[in-house]
């Protein structure tokens, strides 16, 4: 059953396997909570905007550069 895997790979489809039932969970839950900021609210504006400029999780290499970079 794990011929050619190695031992990263099957920690890796552990991993992959633990996680299933937590996004399971998540997927549930997020219609029964609502979220605390209105999505028109300044600070959610800005960082939608932030998330435009720079992506999700910070530097991702699709930057967009300015007109001074």
């Amino acid at each position: 059953m794990t011929d050619g895997f190695s031992g990263s790979d099957l920690k890796n489809l552990c991993i992959a396997a633990a996680y299933c039932p937590v996004r399971e969970f998540l997927r549930k839950e997020k219609g029964k909570v609502g979220s605390s900021a209105p999505a028109d609210s300044r600070i959610m504006i800005e960082l939608l905007q932030w998330n435009e400029r720079y992506g999700e999780g910070g530097s991702t290499g699709s930057q967009k550069k300015t007109s001074s970079g």
